[in-house]
């Protein structure tokens, strides 16, 4: 009786990580079977990964069976405490029908969601408004910082997560702008003032996994960062708090595409249909529209107003703020398409070779900036 080894691998991995972990799995599959005569391995996977994995496997002779699992199915796992019952559930609400129609939310239920959200905290407003300006004082600042005892104590989580962190722990504010330097403890001030604001999308509507809206904000402010020290034609800080802000409209609609997720999804992906359009379909209003509201609520500048409005579509942003806005869009790209993390957002790709080449950049640039994004930003603890 030959002895059957079973291996189960549940993961999920975008394309080219796929490509290049999988020569190894194969490699070692052979051998355990030549070893052994017999070896089953299990791969859940799906897409393009499915893809890369049966044409490697398919070189090396080794035998496949392929099943359907019902494609991208996001769900939960909860427990009843007061019964110790447990129920497997859809990402999304289970009573939905994906045919329902619903009536958008109104104006006014729009309103009342931007009135019932926790605000970023008015010190951190302040600074967020600062460090839109030009020529901002580090000095400002600090006195701002320290009228808010909570979000220091954030900021100094923040250092010590680990996008910032080096080796030395970071006690104070003191400690960060010396071992940290101005620009990165500025970083992660700002990064700490709206991480709560995140914090309140839902899981099931933007947010497809916990804190995912968050990570892509911190992926596209990397990313405009990045792009904005090779170019010059954007103060990088500036740049940074772009990258965090832009998204800020879709916490306001998460409140309400959670119900209507089924509807947002066929529309999206079935129909597909453009992302801004679909918002405005079943919500109302689209996340640009939203974001601007927030954004003239708490004051920020025309130049923040105008990555929020225009990112998905640079071309209608004024001239002068221009620069800015196309490296938001190249770096919401670039975030959408090389980070792992599941989330919804489609952006346009027909113009991207003319923003490049706005911003004196050109395709053969692209894996520098995208090798220079830090991947451990995708793994906060915080």
């Amino acid at each position: 009786m030959k002895l059957l080894r079973k291996l189960h691998f549940g993961f999920h991995l975008a394309g080219e990580v796929t490509n290049r972990f999988f020569p190894m799995i194969s490699r070692y599959i052979k051998k355990r079977a030549t070893d052994s005569g017999y070896i089953d391995i299990n791969l859940d996977i799906g897409g393009r990964s499915t893809e890369i994995a049966m044409k490697i496997l398919g070189k090396e002779g080794i035998n496949i069976k392929k099943s359907e699992t019902g494609g991208f199915f996001t769900c939960t796992l909860e427990l009843n405490l007061n019964n110790g019952e447990t129920t497997i559930q859809p990402g999304w609400n289970p009573k939905a029908n994906p045919d329902m129609e619903m009536d958008p939310p109104s104006k006014e239920d729009i309103d009342r969601t931007i009135e019932s959200l926790n605000p970023i905290p008015q010190t951190a407003l302040k600074i967020l408004r600062i460090v839109q300006q030009d020529n901002y004082s580090f000095e400002n600042i600090s006195k701002e910082l320290q009228k808010d005892q909570v979000l220091a104590a954030r900021t100094i989580q923040m250092c010590n997560s680990a996008i910032f962190k080096g080796r030395v722990k970071i006690e104070t504010l003191k400690d960060a702008l010396m071992i940290l330097g101005e620009t990165t403890l500025i970083n992660s001030l700002v990064t700490a003032a709206i991480n709560n604001y995140f914090s309140q999308s839902e899981k099931g509507g933007y947010s497809m996994c916990k804190g995912s809206m968050f990570f892509h904000s911190i992926g596209c402010a990397v990313t405009a960062e990045i792009i904005a020290n090779r170019t010059g034609k954007a103060n990088p800080q500036i740049a940074y708090t772009a990258g965090l802000l832009h998204d800020i409209g879709k916490v306001v609609l998460d409140q309400h595409i959670t119900i209507r997720y089924p509807m947002f999804f066929r529309e999206l992906y079935h129909k597909k249909a453009d992302y801004l359009t679909v918002e405005k379909n079943i919500i109302g209003i689209n996340h640009c529209e939203a974001g601007v509201m927030l954004a003239e609520k708490w004051n920020f500048s025309d130049l923040m107003i105008d990555v929020i409005q225009y990112h998905h579509a640079p071309e209608k942003s004024s001239p002068v703020n221009r620069d800015l806005v196309n490296m938001l869009y190249i770096a919401d790209l670039l975030i959408s398409r090389f980070n792992t993390n599941p989330e919804t957002d489609k952006i346009e790709s027909e113009d991207f070779t003319k923003i490049l080449t706005s911003l004196d950049l050109s395709i053969s640039d692209l894996p520098e900036i995208i090798d220079a994004i830090p991947l451990h930003i995708f793994d906060l603890n915080i």
